[in-house]
């Protein structure tokens, strides 16, 4: 029987078990998917004795960017996929021979969260520079957008980023200009999400043709996608990019293709 998990600290949270058993149950699959709470003292003794005993894992919080300079010291890079080395970090192991292997779906996750919502791949708008950006900029880069612009409150972090990736960066302040020319618009920031303050930007200056999402779930409409909504904009919430992330790591561990239909869809809503 094929293993696989979830690792994290803390990882209670984690909906990562729902959706794989849900594709195990539906392809009647003999195989399991746990949710692993790993201390992080304890990150490298789990990586080198317990991980070895299953197929495959995905990795999120804190690990995403530990576990990428774990598998390139232990292993090389040539261990890491290109996706991943370009993010710099991983959220899907694969375990094979006794050793690990990185890769990162994030980027995955989030185009097949939005590619058929956009109306065109001209300028996109990214908000904020913190590590969740890295993958939304790798996608925006694979699928040839045409110029991609950073802003965060924090310039300096927001030009490292922008000098990293060959990107286009602007202050905070001037988001308002560039809005009437975007085709989309993504909030990479944690304000909006349950516990945090509301994302507080005047869309009315956005392009209608403008899709705009948000990378967070919780709650699955922010009050960003409730404005952009109220004024006629497509909107997307970040659900399916965790669904989407996820089918990556099932299809190499189990050996089986997946999607993400409505079923699964609604059945993740009802546990939110």
């Amino acid at each position: 029987m094929k293993k696989a998990a979830v690792i994290g600290y803390p990882i209670s949270h984690s909906l990562s078990p729902k959706i794989h058993k849900f594709w195990l149950n539906k392809k009647a699959i003999k195989g399991s998917y746990e949710a692993l709470e790993v201390a992080p003292d304890n990150f490298e003794y789990f990586l080198q004795n317990e991980a070895l005993k299953l197929d495959g894992f995905n990795v999120t919080l804190p690990f995403k960017e530990r576990i990428f300079e774990f598998i390139k010291k232990e292993y090389g890079q040539s261990y890491l996929s290109s996706t991943a080395q370009k993010i710099g970090a991983v959220n899907t192991v694969t375990v094979k021979e006794g050793q690990l292997w990185g890769d990162n779906s994030d980027a995955f996750g989030f185009w097949e969260n939005i590619k058929t919502k956009i109306s065109s791949q001209s300028i996109a708008l990214i908000l904020g520079a913190g590590g969740a950006s890295r993958a939304i900029i790798v996608a925006l880069q694979q699928e040839r957008f045409e110029q991609i612009i950073l802003v965060n409150r924090t310039m300096e972090r927001a030009q490292k980023l922008g000098q990293e990736f060959g990107i286009d960066v602007a202050s905070w302040d001037d988001i308002s200009q560039f809005l009437p020319s975007v085709s989309l618009l993504v909030n990479c920031t944690s304000l909006g999400m349950h516990g945090y303050p509301d994302l507080s930007i005047d869309l009315s200056g956005l392009s209608q043709k403008a899709l705009v999402t948000d990378i967070v779930y919780t709650p699955l409409y922010t009050s960003l996608l409730k404005q952009a909504a109220r004024q006629g904009n497509s909107v997307q919430n970040g659900l399916g990019m965790l669904l989407h992330q996820a089918r990556l790591g099932f299809q190499k561990w189990f050996d089986e293709n997946v999607f993400v239909d409505e079923e699964l869809r609604q059945y993740i809503e009802s546990l939110l």
